[in-house]
């Protein structure tokens, strides 16, 4: 019995330092995003097409580091038991926001260049596909960004029932500061906050590490 719980503390702990590396990544994707600095149409496509590279390294990244997260969320759930409600919704809201930002990722960073590269010599001709993708991508980020954030809100709660007061209290902060993001990008016309949100969900996975790491499941208080 004690070599089963032994394995399990060991794999959690390893999924704890994957986690370290998902985050880590995140944040040097979002470093190295390409700037935007087009201001003609025209210009915004010779742009994209200059970027191809970087924003295929940039959004496949993030889509890798999203697909392996919900592998090590799915273990953190485990992990913290202590509100099992809680831990069910906060994993189900960040698979269906991961399916959201996929979708974001995919159009704006591996769509948009490919068309851009092969039409950059005639702008005109494909200001409408860009119209459309912008129109997609307006609406499905804050989706993508809103479901992860309602997630870490989620953990959050359940750490607090899972005897780890800092750890969920760090979460909800961080959750609510995802969703104000969103609120002020959408509503307040602010779509640098977009990038607060990134950041903030880089330290929710720090996080998120942190209790994995411990290695010894959490349950709720008697």
């Amino acid at each position: 019995m004690s070599n089963v719980a032994g394995a399990g503390h060991s794999n959690n702990r390893s999924i704890g330092a994957l986690t370290v590396a998902t985050a880590i990544a995140g944040i040097v994707l979002l470093a190295f995003h390409p700037a935007e600095q087009a201001r003609t149409f025209a210009e915004v496509v010779q742009e994209e097409a200059r970027n191809q590279r970087q924003n295929l390294i940039v959004h496949g990244g993030d889509i890798v580091v999203l697909s392996v997260q919900v592998l090590c969320f799915g273990s953190l759930a485990n992990c913290v038991s202590g509100a099992r409600a809680a831990s069910r919704a906060a994993l189900t809201f960040f698979a269906i926001g991961v399916a959201w930002m996929c979708a974001s990722l995919l159009f704006d960073g591996l769509v948009t260049p490919a068309i851009a590269i092969r039409y950059v010599d005639q702008p005109d001709a494909v200001r409408p596909l860009f119209v459309l993708i912008s129109a997609i991508v307006r609406f499905v980020m804050p989706f993508g960004i809103g479901f992860q954030a309602l997630a870490v809100c989620c953990w959050g709660v359940a750490m607090l029932f899972s005897r780890l007061p800092v750890s969920g209290g760090i979460a909800s902060l961080l959750g609510l500061a995802m969703i104000a993001a969103v609120g002020a990008a959408t509503l307040g016309g602010m779509p640098m906050a977009f990038v607060a949100a990134f950041a903030a969900m880089s330290l929710w996975a720090l996080v998120a590490a942190a209790v994995l790491l411990r290695g010894t499941p959490m349950h709720a208080q008697a």
